[in-house]
């Protein structure tokens, strides 16, 4: 993450809970308490885009629970900006149950920033809480949310789960999708002009294929990464600076 937003810790209910969270490709069953980074979760999202967000809940008896979510699309390290913060509702006595506001449309902003920021989902007991406080009835669990170039994605089939991120990069990136077949993945780098600048193959994968992919010492600029396993391909514009 290029920055941390604050930390919201001290949670004292072990069963009020926050049960499963879906937004986009991010979709995650917990049923923990107090807080748990889940930074290491993400999707990838493009401006203007809308996706549905979901989130299930444990009210721990017959009691009313509420959500709330952040995302800090602007990326200055706070959740406090206009745009940014989204009620989800409240749910009732309810072991793992949608909130009354689930699912809730969102929209990417069109002046997001580009990279990887941080999306906040906080439940609590009696009332609403702020993103960052502590000490309160609730969880809270963070994820990642990777903005990418609305202009990224080129024409091509579109594997499941696909993430490519951060992009812009210095030349490494994080590469995950589900694979079509688990024989290999071929890899190719072309600049703007059509030039194959590299290329990496990987055999004997699994279907969810995730791996650290690394093109340093890559003049800065704009390029086209294709993407080929078994009778599927695709293309994704790449920045490196």
């Amino acid at each position: 993450l290029t920055c941390t937003v604050c930390s919201s810790s001290g949670i004292t209910n072990l069963n009020t809970s926050i049960t499963k969270v879906i937004f986009n490709t991010i979709d995650n069953s917990s049923g923990k308490s107090g807080y748990s980074d889940y930074t290491d979760i993400s999707t990838s999202v493009k401006a203007d885009e809308v996706h549905d967000l979901t989130i299930r809940l444990n009210t721990d008896g017959p009691y009313t629970t509420r959500a709330k979510v952040w995302i800090d699309w602007n990326q200055n390290c706070d959740f406090n900006d206009d745009g940014e913060e989204y009620d989800l509702g409240s749910a009732f006595s309810v072991t793992d149950g949608l909130t009354d506001e689930s699912p809730l449309s969102i929209t990417v902003p069109e002046d997001a920033v580009i990279g990887t920021t941080t999306m906040r989902v906080s439940t609590t007991y009696v009332g609403y809480a702020e993103s960052c406080d502590t000490g309160f009835d609730g969880e809270v669990e963070d994820y990642s949310i990777e903005v990418v170039d609305a202009t990224a994605s080129l024409d091509n089939d579109t594997f499941e789960g696909f993430n490519l991120y951060p992009n812009p990069s210095n030349g490494n990136f994080n590469l995950q999708f589900n694979a079509e077949s688990t024989e290999s993945i071929e890899i190719q780098l072309y600049d703007l002009t059509g030039r194959l600048v590299k290329e990496i193959r990987f055999s004997n994968i699994s279907l969810r294929f995730s791996e650290s992919i690394s093109f340093q010492n890559t003049a800065k600029g704009f390029y086209v990464l294709k993407i080929k396993n078994g009778a599927k391909q695709t293309s994704r514009k790449l920045v490196i600076e």
